[in-house]
Protein backbone atom coordinates (compact mmCIF):
# COMPACT_ATOMS: atom_id res chain seq x y z
CA UNK A 1 0.00 0.00 0.00
CA UNK A 2 1.37 3.41 -0.94
CA UNK A 3 0.86 4.95 2.49
CA UNK A 4 3.39 2.46 3.97
CA UNK A 5 6.03 3.96 1.75
CA UNK A 6 4.86 7.45 2.74
CA UNK A 7 5.13 6.69 6.46
CA UNK A 8 8.62 5.27 6.06
CA UNK A 9 9.92 8.06 3.86
CA UNK A 10 8.52 10.80 6.08
CA UNK A 11 10.00 9.05 9.06
CA UNK A 12 13.53 9.52 7.71
CA UNK A 13 13.14 12.80 5.87
CA UNK A 14 14.37 15.36 8.40
CA UNK A 15 16.87 17.75 6.87
CA UNK A 16 19.42 20.12 8.28
CA UNK A 17 18.10 22.34 11.04
CA UNK A 18 18.65 26.02 10.38
CA UNK A 19 19.87 28.27 13.17
CA UNK A 20 17.24 30.98 13.31
CA UNK A 21 14.17 31.97 15.28
CA UNK A 22 11.53 29.55 13.90
CA UNK A 23 8.80 32.10 13.29
CA UNK A 24 11.21 34.94 12.55
CA UNK A 25 9.77 37.21 15.25
CA UNK A 26 12.03 37.80 18.26
CA UNK A 27 11.92 37.59 21.21
CA UNK A 28 11.11 33.92 21.73
CA UNK A 29 7.38 33.24 21.64
CA UNK A 30 6.73 36.99 21.37
CA UNK A 31 7.39 37.97 24.99
CA UNK A 32 6.82 34.84 27.04
CA UNK A 33 10.16 35.48 28.78
CA UNK A 34 9.43 39.13 29.67
CA UNK A 35 8.37 38.15 33.19
CA UNK A 36 12.04 37.45 33.86
CA UNK A 37 12.93 41.10 33.28
CA UNK A 38 11.22 42.09 36.51
CA UNK A 39 13.22 43.64 39.32
CA UNK A 40 14.75 41.09 41.67
CA UNK A 41 14.78 38.18 39.19
CA UNK A 42 18.15 36.52 38.61
CA UNK A 43 19.48 38.37 35.51
CA UNK A 44 20.84 35.38 33.56
CA UNK A 45 17.48 33.61 33.55
CA UNK A 46 16.07 35.82 30.79
CA UNK A 47 18.75 34.84 28.27
CA UNK A 48 18.35 31.15 29.09
CA UNK A 49 14.59 31.49 28.69
CA UNK A 50 14.97 33.05 25.24
CA UNK A 51 17.33 30.28 24.12
CA UNK A 52 15.04 27.55 25.46
CA UNK A 53 11.70 28.95 24.34
CA UNK A 54 12.77 29.85 20.80
CA UNK A 55 13.02 26.13 20.07
CA UNK A 56 9.33 25.84 20.92
CA UNK A 57 8.37 28.87 18.83
CA UNK A 58 7.13 26.98 15.77
CA UNK A 59 3.78 28.27 14.54
CA UNK A 60 1.71 25.89 12.42
CA UNK A 61 1.70 27.06 8.85
CA UNK A 62 0.55 26.07 5.38
CA UNK A 63 3.66 25.29 3.35
CA UNK A 64 4.29 25.39 -0.35
CA UNK A 65 3.66 22.04 -2.08
CA UNK A 66 6.49 19.62 -1.50
CA UNK A 67 8.09 21.63 1.31
CA UNK A 68 8.67 20.10 4.74
CA UNK A 69 8.96 22.15 7.91
CA UNK A 70 12.32 21.16 9.40
CA UNK A 71 13.62 24.32 11.06
CA UNK A 72 12.10 23.46 14.44
CA UNK A 73 14.09 21.68 17.12
CA UNK A 74 13.36 20.32 20.55
CA UNK A 75 14.67 22.65 23.29
CA UNK A 76 17.97 21.72 24.91
CA UNK A 77 17.59 19.97 28.24
CA UNK A 78 20.99 21.40 29.26
CA UNK A 79 19.58 24.94 29.02
CA UNK A 80 16.69 24.00 31.29
CA UNK A 81 19.09 22.33 33.73
CA UNK A 82 21.25 25.48 33.83
CA UNK A 83 18.13 27.60 34.36
CA UNK A 84 17.09 25.50 37.34
CA UNK A 85 20.61 25.62 38.77
CA UNK A 86 20.61 29.44 38.76
CA UNK A 87 16.97 29.91 39.76
CA UNK A 88 16.38 31.09 43.30
CA UNK A 89 13.29 30.18 45.29
CA UNK A 90 11.74 33.57 44.49
CA UNK A 91 12.36 33.28 40.72
CA UNK A 92 9.66 32.08 38.29
CA UNK A 93 9.74 28.63 36.73
CA UNK A 94 10.78 28.45 33.06
CA UNK A 95 7.74 30.17 31.45
CA UNK A 96 7.29 27.88 28.45
CA UNK A 97 8.24 24.56 30.03
CA UNK A 98 4.57 23.60 30.42
CA UNK A 99 3.95 23.80 26.67
CA UNK A 100 3.81 20.10 25.86
CA UNK A 101 1.02 19.81 23.28
CA UNK A 102 1.80 18.07 20.00
CA UNK A 103 3.06 20.87 17.70
CA UNK A 104 2.67 19.17 14.30
CA UNK A 105 -1.11 19.25 14.03
CA UNK A 106 -4.11 21.12 15.35
CA UNK A 107 -6.96 19.60 17.35
CA UNK A 108 -9.16 19.86 14.26
CA UNK A 109 -6.62 18.07 12.06
CA UNK A 110 -6.04 15.08 14.34
CA UNK A 111 -9.78 14.91 15.00
CA UNK A 112 -10.53 14.58 11.28
CA UNK A 113 -8.39 11.49 10.68
CA UNK A 114 -10.64 8.49 10.17
CA UNK A 115 -13.79 10.57 9.70
CA UNK A 116 -13.16 12.64 6.58
CA UNK A 117 -13.87 10.21 3.72
CA UNK A 118 -16.08 7.59 5.39
CA UNK A 119 -17.31 5.18 4.05
CA UNK A 120 -14.89 5.31 1.09
CA UNK A 121 -11.84 5.15 3.31
CA UNK A 122 -9.37 2.86 5.02
CA UNK A 123 -7.92 3.67 8.43
CA UNK A 124 -4.72 2.05 9.68
CA UNK A 125 -2.79 2.30 12.93
CA UNK A 126 0.91 1.38 13.00
CA UNK A 127 2.45 0.95 16.48
CA UNK A 128 5.78 -0.42 15.26
CA UNK A 129 8.66 -1.15 17.62
CA UNK A 130 11.98 -1.26 15.77
CA UNK A 131 14.13 -1.06 18.89
CA UNK A 132 16.87 -0.19 19.47
CA UNK A 133 16.69 2.16 16.45
CA UNK A 134 13.24 3.70 16.82
CA UNK A 135 9.60 3.25 17.84
CA UNK A 136 6.80 4.78 15.77
CA UNK A 137 3.05 5.37 16.14
CA UNK A 138 1.21 6.36 12.96
CA UNK A 139 -2.49 6.84 12.23
CA UNK A 140 -3.36 7.19 8.55
CA UNK A 141 -6.62 7.52 6.61
CA UNK A 142 -6.76 6.82 2.88
CA UNK A 143 -9.56 7.81 0.52
CA UNK A 144 -9.90 4.69 -1.61
CA UNK A 145 -11.81 6.52 -4.36
CA UNK A 146 -10.08 9.86 -4.88
CA UNK A 147 -6.47 9.16 -3.93
CA UNK A 148 -6.26 11.28 -0.80
CA UNK A 149 -4.76 10.67 2.62
CA UNK A 150 -4.01 12.24 5.98
CA UNK A 151 -1.40 11.11 8.49
CA UNK A 152 -0.41 11.79 12.10
CA UNK A 153 2.80 10.16 13.26
CA UNK A 154 5.30 10.31 16.11
CA UNK A 155 8.73 8.67 16.05
CA UNK A 156 11.03 8.01 18.99
CA UNK A 157 14.54 7.87 17.46
CA UNK A 158 17.33 6.47 19.65
CA UNK A 159 19.98 8.80 18.19
CA UNK A 160 18.39 12.10 17.20
CA UNK A 161 15.41 12.08 19.56
CA UNK A 162 11.65 12.26 18.94
CA UNK A 163 9.86 13.88 15.99
CA UNK A 164 6.27 14.36 14.91
CA UNK A 165 4.83 14.38 11.38
CA UNK A 166 1.54 15.53 9.89
CA UNK A 167 0.59 15.11 6.22
CA UNK A 168 -2.54 15.86 4.22
CA UNK A 169 -3.04 15.33 0.48
CA UNK A 170 -6.11 15.52 -1.74
CA UNK A 171 -5.61 14.61 -5.39
CA UNK A 172 -8.77 16.47 -6.40
CA UNK A 173 -7.45 19.78 -5.08
CA UNK A 174 -3.69 19.52 -5.59
CA UNK A 175 -1.53 21.53 -4.93
CA UNK A 176 -3.80 23.62 -2.69
CA UNK A 177 -4.62 20.63 -0.50
CA UNK A 178 -1.10 19.42 0.25
CA UNK A 179 0.48 19.92 3.66
CA UNK A 180 3.48 18.26 5.29
CA UNK A 181 4.93 19.23 8.66
CA UNK A 182 7.85 17.51 10.35
CA UNK A 183 9.92 18.65 13.32
CA UNK A 184 12.02 17.50 16.23
CA UNK A 185 10.23 17.64 19.58
CA UNK A 186 10.83 16.93 23.25
CA UNK A 187 10.02 13.58 24.85
CA UNK A 188 7.11 15.20 26.70
CA UNK A 189 5.68 16.53 23.43
CA UNK A 190 6.18 13.14 21.77
CA UNK A 191 4.24 11.48 24.57
CA UNK A 192 1.43 14.00 24.04
CA UNK A 193 1.45 13.30 20.28
CA UNK A 194 1.15 9.59 21.00
CA UNK A 195 -1.69 10.21 23.47
CA UNK A 196 -3.58 12.30 20.91
CA UNK A 197 -3.21 9.54 18.29
CA UNK A 198 -4.49 6.92 20.74
CA UNK A 199 -7.35 9.22 21.75
CA UNK A 200 -8.40 9.63 18.12
CA UNK A 201 -8.44 5.85 17.67
CA UNK A 202 -10.72 5.60 20.69
CA UNK A 203 -12.94 8.31 19.18
CA UNK A 204 -13.61 6.23 16.07
CA UNK A 205 -16.85 4.27 16.35
CA UNK A 206 -17.38 0.64 15.31
CA UNK A 207 -18.00 1.62 11.68
CA UNK A 208 -14.62 3.35 11.46
CA UNK A 209 -12.48 0.88 13.39
CA UNK A 210 -8.90 1.20 12.19
CA UNK A 211 -6.83 -1.72 11.04
CA UNK A 212 -4.11 -2.44 13.59
CA UNK A 213 -0.80 -3.09 11.82
CA UNK A 214 2.58 -4.15 13.13
CA UNK A 215 4.98 -4.32 10.20
CA UNK A 216 2.99 -5.93 7.39
CA UNK A 217 0.65 -7.85 9.70
CA UNK A 218 -2.76 -6.22 10.17
CA UNK A 219 -5.78 -7.10 12.30
CA UNK A 220 -8.72 -5.35 13.92
CA UNK A 221 -8.75 -2.65 16.59
CA UNK A 222 -6.42 -3.47 19.53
Amino acid sequence: MHFLTLVFLLGISLGTVQAQTPDGVPPANEGVCDVLKAQGVTPKLYGLCVAYCEALDCDLQQLEPGKILTQCRAPSSKILERYNELKRLTDPQMPCVQRQECPCWTTQEIGAIGLTWYPNNEVDFFPNDFSPDYITYALVENNLVYGAYQLAQVNYWSERGPECIYAYYNELDYPDSYTVRSQQISVQQANECKAEIIQQINNLDSNRVPVFCVGNLCRGKP
